[in-house]
């Protein structure tokens, strides 16, 4: 049985299409839902190109808006989620290296599993990859 399941969240639509996955799971299980965004640690040293992460795996740099408006959006879609939900819905706003700062929020409210949406391009990499 979950008890307890992380969404990850980017602040794309894309992202967002987990999130009915996720709230039909938590409301068939019961399961808490967590929903995380992670903002990166930008560099202190600006590159002198036009496409500063080109090359360099980095996803590129998304202003994140006005001060305030990342927790906006988490909350918005907690309470949106949550309107249909008799289990819990939470949210986060978290700052570092993506995959590290997920791992380890996974492991601290010691989630059973983890529902988030793939990049994959085009209807074969969707069909292939989920």
């Amino acid at each position: 049985m979950l008890r307890s399941i992380v969404v990850p969240l980017d602040g794309t639509p894309r992202a967002e299409r987990a999130l009915p996955w996720a709230a039909y799971v938590a409301g068939c299980t019961g399961a808490a839902l967590h929903l995380v965004r992670v903002r990166p640690v930008r560099a202190s040293i600006a590159a002198p190109s036009a496409y500063p992460h080109e090359g360099t795996g980095l996803p590129p740099v998304v202003d994140p808006g006005p001060d305030g408006a990342e927790e906006a959006y988490l909350e918005g879609l907690g309470l949106q989620v949550g309107r249909d939900l008799e289990s819990p819905v939470t949210w986060s706003l978290l700052e570092g290296e993506v995959t590290p700062c997920l791992a380890t929020h996974v492991r601290d409210v010691d989630a059973d599993g983890v529902i988030l949406a793939t990049r994959a391009p085009g209807p074969l990499g969707r069909m292939l990859l989920g």
